[in-house]
């Protein structure tokens, strides 16, 4: 955060469950959360999701707030076939696959070589 202040990149936390809620079965109350956040602030043009869930109601609550959707900045984590397709159409910068098995599993097995060998694989 502060290489990014000092870059001149400003951050804004906003949870949504102060703008109305956040139901992740219920698309069109996260929508309207996020349009009320934009009501509040309209400097922002870049949103970074924790789920994947959340992405396309953040895009939902961005055209309903009265903005075009080539203006926005979007980035999730975790991945979906909708988020895959937004990325593929323009609608979605990137996302971050995060496989939290592989995760798990190369540490281990990174650890077990060094274990049984003594050998540093990075």
């Amino acid at each position: 955060s502060k290489a990014a202040t000092e870059a001149g990149i400003a951050f804004t936390n906003v949870n949504l469950a102060d703008y109305g809620g956040i139901d992740y079965g219920d698309e069109a109350v996260m929508a309207g959360s996020f349009a009320a956040v934009l009501a509040v602030y309209p400097n922002i043009d870049g949103v970074l999701s924790t789920a994947a869930t959340i992405a396309p109601a953040l895009q939902r609550g961005w055209v309903e707030s009265g903005r075009d959707t080539d203006t926005l900045v979007l980035a999730a984590f975790d991945t979906s076939s909708v988020i895959t397709e937004a990325v593929r159409n323009g609608k979605m910068l990137f996302y971050v696959n995060q496989q939290p098995y592989m995760q798990g599993y190369m540490g281990v097995l990174m650890l077990g070589i060094y274990r049984m060998s003594g050998e540093k694989l990075l």
